[in-house]
């Protein structure tokens, strides 16, 4: 990730001088490119009034917001039942205003195609789904341990670890007992 200051960018767009902007995108674009970065994205609508000038220079491919937008709504947005045309298409018009500068690459209509119109959350008032119990670290290690119940008390390693662990994590209290393990009541976490 790369940025200039934004108040350079400000100078510059409040000085309405977009070839400085595109200038300072592209040398952000060197950079990344330099250190590996396979693409490009400009998070702010504001620039990409300098988006087609800036692409024809760059050195790597830039994803447009208002171009990957369109393509997450187009599932949501269909025509309407009662029109003669039967392809689904709408028209969402996208335009980014940021400091009064209206961009003329965001403001562009772009055509969307979807099908069926989803509205909200369909799980809204009901009863949320359970959480699945993660195992403990201790149920994880007598599995690695290929341990049964029956094994726990003989296993010279999983004392070990019990041991080292007890005011940690959890380890079963009949086991605790079984050894003669204590815990401390008030453990201030450190080794």
């Amino acid at each position: 990730m790369h940025s200039h200051a934004f108040t350079e960018y400000m100078r510059y767009i409040e000085g309405n001088d977009w070839a400085s902007v595109s200038r300072l995108m592209l040398s952000s674009g060197n950079k990344l490119a330099d250190v590996g970065a396979e693409f490009l994205v400009a998070p702010c609508n504001t620039i990409h009034k300098v988006f087609d000038l800036v692409t024809a220079e760059s050195p790597l491919p830039w994803l447009h917001i208002a171009a990957e937008v369109a393509v997450e709504f187009a599932p949501f947005i269909s025509s309407s039942r009662h029109t003669s045309n039967p392809a689904p298409v709408a028209a969402a018009d996208l335009r980014a205003k940021q400091n009064g500068v209206s961009s003329g690459t965001m403001a562009r209509t772009i055509a969307l195609t979807g099908g069926k119109r989803r509205r909200g959350n369909p799980n809204w008032g009901q009863p949320p789904l359970p959480l699945r119990a993660l195992p403990t670290e201790f149920e994880i290690l007598v599995k690695r341990l290929g341990l049964t119940k029956l094994e726990y008390v003989s296993s010279a390693e999983l004392k070990r670890w019990c041991e080292h662990n007890r005011n940690r994590v959890y380890v079963p209290e009949w086991l605790l007992e079984e050894w003669g393990i204590q815990v401390e009541a008030i453990f201030s976490g450190v080794a």
